[in-house]
């Protein structure tokens, strides 16, 4: 990380900064991996950072002996096509598995379940593991198509899991459908266990978030205060306190979302700090207000209601 351009900071889809909840959510997984099961759930409101999280732990998910388990993923799209053979189709197209033309929902099982098991094999634990972003967007029959991949392996005694992330308020109507009786059986499969995802939820979130900023990019937009030994991790305490005093409580938040706590982080490092005094307690507590308000988290708020 200490490599990256410090111009990253203005490119928010590639700026990615480590975070404890982060590390909460590969603890999990792997326990989940660790003790067998075929799959979970992960639910966190919008603008937390669910994708890019689930991004970073792709690459680093391994088995008790320390093997790699291979990890794909898929994004669900909106389509007005909500089918088994639409999941199958969007599976081959995320993996880059070529399809013929006239190519059938049996044929695209098929090919998937080659590919997925030709991975699994590659660890003594014959795992292998498929990530669901955007569940929210599934009809219920389709789950029936994980369910279909799950069961191929199985045949063969290959070890499937299945990871569905979605967003918390928009999948409860899907999670409603699947606690009828009905679906009892793709209920238990996948959706029996669930980790809440949060977003920065208490103080020490915010320093070690700052810690990263100041690894990436203090040096380089405050050079001569970071040179005195001056970070922006100093700043912890007090860009908590106004957070939690003026927009957690007053606007009821659970927690601060990833994307406007970076916002407001970079609006105060590259706007505010360089150019106004950081020595003086009552400007720095102006500034950090103002980034805050400058992230859009109110905007959000309303657009939500």
């Amino acid at each position: 990380m200490s490599k990256y351009d410090p111009e990253i900071i203005f490119n928010p889809s590639e700026l990615f900064i480590h975070t404890p909840m982060l590390d909460k959510l590969e603890k999990q997984l792997h326990h989940w991996l660790r003790t067998g099961l075929t799959g979970g759930l992960i639910l966190g409101k919008y603008r937390t950072g669910k994708t890019r999280a689930i991004e970073y732990i792709s690459n680093r998910l391994v088995n008790r002996k320390r093997e790699k388990i291979p990890t794909n993923r898929i994004t669900i799209a909106q389509r007005d096509v909500s089918t088994v053979a639409s999941i199958f189709r969007n599976l081959c197209f995320a993996l880059d598995i070529p399809l013929r033309q006239r190519a059938t929902a049996d044929d695209m099982a098929n090919y998937l379940t080659h590919y997925f098991a030709e991975q699994a094999l590659q660890n003594s634990t014959k795992q292998v593991v498929l990530i669901v972003d955007e569940m929210q967007r599934l009809k219920v029959n389709q789950i029936n198509a994980f369910a279909e991949l799950y069961d191929n392996l199985a045949l063969v005694k290959l070890n499937m899991s299945i990871f569905f992330v979605g967003n918390l308020g928009s999948s409860q109507p899907l999670l409603e459908t699947i606690s009828q009786d009905q679906y009892e059986l793709i209920r238990g499969r996948f959706f029996t266990h669930v980790f809440d995802f949060n977003g920065i939820s208490r103080r020490t979130d915010v320093e070690h978030c700052l810690k990263e900023f100041d690894k990436l990019f203090t040096k380089y937009y405050l050079p001569r205060d970071y040179n005195k030994g001056w970070r922006l991790v100093s700043l912890g305490k007090t860009i908590w306190s106004i957070f939690e005093s003026d927009y957690k409580r007053p606007l009821k938040l659970e927690s601060w979302a990833m994307q406007y706590f970076i916002a407001a982080i970079r609006i105060l490092l590259v706007d505010y700090l360089p150019k106004f005094d950081i020595t003086d307690p009552q400007a720095i507590e102006e500034m950090i207000a103002a980034s805050i308000d400058a992230s859009g988290i109110r905007s959000n708020l309303v657009i939500a209601a």
